[in-house]
């Protein structure tokens, strides 16, 4: 009967010259990557980004589009009582109380979301310090 080595390894009743001749490296197949593969070009990934966020943006203004379909129109006594901005531009029938101290203030409109009520939003869309929001 055969008797294991004291190695105890599988290998261990080849000689060593055949051992050695056997492995080979792990890594040889990286040393020569395939030919197609080539590193991106970097106007390639400028044009993806561009698209990407153009795409963001088509998908956000849809959304904001479709959000303010079902909002209802302001009577023109509505539009009388809402405040101007500084430009001259209706800023939201929240704003209304905003003389009095009394409004809420919109967390969207300042944000780089916006406010998708616009006009017909029920908060304030005049600036706010950060401490008096709801």
């Amino acid at each position: 009967t055969a008797t294991p080595s004291r190695g105890g390894s599988p290998n261990s009743d080849i000689p060593q010259g055949s051992r050695s001749q056997q492995r080979q490296p792990q890594h040889q197949h990286l040393q020569h990557p395939p030919p197609n593969l080539q590193p991106p070009q970097p106007h390639h990934l400028a044009e993806d980004r561009t698209q990407q966020y153009v795409d963001s943006v088509e998908g956000e203004q849809q959304q904001q589009q479709q959000s303010t379909e079902g909002l209802r129109e302001l009577t023109p006594e509505e539009l009388a009582t809402i405040p101007r901005d500084e430009n001259g531009n209706l800023s939201s029938l929240g704003a209304v109380l905003h003389e009095s101290g009394t409004c809420k203030p919109c967390l969207f409109v300042h944000s780089t979301v916006g406010c998708h009520n616009g006009v017909t939003c029920n908060f304030c869309h005049f600036k706010h310090n950060r401490n008096c929001r709801p």
